[in-house]
């Protein structure tokens, strides 16, 4: 006998039973890769992975722990949305996968930022043309004719010290490294003055500290775990989730996208003025912009190339904020904080700056190569 409503939940039933099941394998089907190659590493949860031990004890602990239970080579799963990784502190192994076989492993996860456009998230033939463009920027010739804006910042944050110092203030390493590093960063970057080191208050100082941000609230951190295991909600271009859970701020990018775009112009203009482009200093976005190529041509665009279009301009100039910022402002506070701590290398430190400078008072890039005891 037909029962419509028996009839009706049958139907519900198999449908929530269908979907209950493409979710699990969408959750799982990546997982039990690497037992099947004989790669050893932790049992992880049903579905979350082993995201609850990352989330409660943090990455470089959990690491750790496995490396002694499972040796220097082993595969996780969570780390990255649906993905297996591979962890290895096998020193021969990293150089097959960065040296070797290094045109195996180019290509990273997409994001749905102005970063995407920068050689970090870049693929393929993208990824090649912005490798061509990118690391002549670092040669010995070019950085020699970038020093003097390191000089100018070095001049002003050490003004900014002897002021504390003759106010008999105590010094803020960190802060002041990090206004001192966002001040370089402009200047070898942009060629512009980002007045960090004159005022506290810098609008590029403020947000190049707030570029990244972790999630604090609880809601936060909900909505950036569902975003972990569902990518492609973030993919989508759903600014309202995405804005909770991405670690770029929406309006720090605005900013830097701005910055970056304001610059452009400023060279454009300064280019007509023949007056003023004799007497420009170098600086990075120069050498992104003397490669620039209009995006209807990206297509006629080859790997070997060495050119990049606008949009590649702007995400690269991103990129080198992001990449230069923390880690330079961290290492140059540790080292001053270290100098002041132990006066015996600090003085060795002085004793040779002076040997080698002479009584100048600026560094050329050959006196730098000199300073043997400093740079060890």
């Amino acid at each position: 006998m037909y029962i419509p409503l028996v009839s009706e939940i049958s139907t519900w039933l198999l449908l929530f039973t269908v979907i209950l099941a493409a979710f699990y394998y969408y959750c799982t089907s990546f997982v039990g890769v690497f037992k099947t190659v004989g790669i050893p590493g932790p049992t992880p949860w049903p579905i979350v992975n082993h995201s609850p031990e990352l989330k409660k004890h943090g990455l470089s602990k959990m690491l750790d722990e496995w490396r002694k239970t499972y040796g220097n080579t082993f595969g996780i799963y969570g780390l990255f949305p649906r993905c297996a990784t591979l962890v290895t502190f096998d020193t021969r192994l990293l150089e097959y996968v960065m040296v070797k076989d290094f045109s195996n492993f180019v290509d990273r996860a997409g994001r749905n930022t102005t970063l995407s456009s920068g050689l970090f998230f870049l693929n393929g033939n993208a990824w090649c043309r912005s490798r061509h463009v990118l690391s002549p920027m670092f040669t010995a010739g070019r950085l020699k004719q970038m020093l003097s804006h390191v000089s100018t910042s070095s001049a002003g944050f050490v003004s900014l010290i002897k002021k504390y110092k003759e106010q008999k203030k105590l010094i803020p390493l960190k802060a002041l490294a990090a206004r001192y590093t966002s001040d370089v960063i402009a200047r070898v970057g942009f060629g512009v003055d980002s007045k960090a080191l004159t005022d506290e208050n810098s609008e590029f100082a403020y947000h190049i500290n707030n570029f990244i941000r972790i999630p604090a609230t609880r809601l936060q951190n909900i909505l950036r775990t569902i975003g972990e295991f569902f990518p492609l909600v973030m993919k989508a271009g759903l600014r309202l989730f995405n804005k909770q859970v991405d670690a770029i701020l929406p309006e720090t990018e605005k900013y830097f996208v701005n910055f970056v775009n304001d610059a452009i112009v400023n060279k454009q203009k300064d280019k007509s003025n023949k007056d003023l482009s004799t007497k420009r200093k170098l600086d990075m976005l120069d050498m992104l912009l003397d490669a620039e190529v209009e995006e209807t041509n990206l297509n006629n665009l080859k790997a070997d190339d060495r050119k990049i279009t606008r949009t590649e301009v702007i995400g690269n100039s991103t990129i080198l904020i992001l990449a230069a910022f923390e880690t330079t402002s961290t290492a140059l506070s540790s080292i001053l904080y270290l100098l002041a701590r132990h006066e015996d290398v600090q003085d060795k430190v002085i004793e040779e700056i002076d040997e080698v400078l002479d009584g100048k008072s600026t560094p050329s890039y050959e006196d730098l190569s000199k300073l043997v005891y400093t740079t060890q």
